[in-house]
């Protein structure tokens, strides 16, 4: 009997010490997959020559988005960074939007480098809108104050361009009640160019885009007036 009552207690035990054992294996293969699997994304991007294969594989990147409050893996944001020098266009916009995906504050500066570079390396080519389109609501979510500066100058001048929606997107994401001046004057400002272009009998389809702005203001207000903002 003395025998038996061992064994019994021995055996669970012993399945228990199993199964974590293999828990623990099963957790470092899968820790030593996704470094391997980077370093032969790192390489095939930095050998090819094809814009299009290099932005998918940016764009593959999300599968390792990592968890709230984590930190983006080195290697993505290494890569991120050495993306945002390439000489393809299509290729820099998909990494200034990743690097906002990833949150990936260290590559603020660059960001703003890029865009005040912009015109100069992708003007000829016309692109210079695409990447900048692409960066600045990557700004709002990890620009410090000269970041958010550019972004309230940038939306101040606007006059209802398709970059108005990418301005507001970045204020959204910013989270940052600071922004509400600048929203409210920006959405009375668009009231204004409607109430002009209408008095004047254009054709709504001239003016649509002014009048999406002022519902997507509205939206973005509520959005920071949830973060504890006041208009004033």
């Amino acid at each position: 009997m003395v025998k038996c009552s061992i064994v019994s207690k021995f055996i669970p035990v012993t399945f228990l010490l199993i199964f974590l054992l293999l828990i623990s294996a099963l957790s470092t293969s899968a820790t030593a997959a996704e470094p391997a699997e980077g370093t032969a994304i790192v390489k095939t991007f930095n050998t090819s020559q094809n814009s299009v294969e290099k932005r998918e594989l940016l764009a593959s990147l999300k599968n390792y988005t990592p968890a709230a409050g984590e930190k983006a893996p080195q290697w993505v944001a290494d890569l991120l960074g050495t993306a945002l020098q390439d000489k393809s266009p299509v290729v820099v916009a998909e990494a200034a939007y990743q690097v906002g995906q990833f949150n990936i504050v260290e590559l603020n500066t660059k960001l703003l480098t890029l865009y005040k570079e912009s015109v100069k390396r992708f003007g000829a080519s016309g692109y210079e809108r695409r990447v900048q389109y692409s960066l600045i609501p990557s700004l709002g979510k990890i620009g410090n104050s000269e970041a958010k500066t550019l972004i309230a100058d940038l939306l101040n001048n606007d006059k209802g361009s398709a970059m108005g929606e990418y301005l507001m997107q970045a204020i959204k994401n910013s989270n940052d009640p600071a922004f509400l001046k600048d929203l409210k004057l920006y959405k009375q400002k668009m009231a204004n160019l409607v109430e002009v272009a209408k008095k004047e009998g254009a054709d709504p389809i001239f003016y649509s885009r002014k009048v999406a702005y002022i519902q997507i203001a509205e939206e973005v207000e509520k959005s920071l007036l949830k973060k504890g903002g006041r208009h004033e």
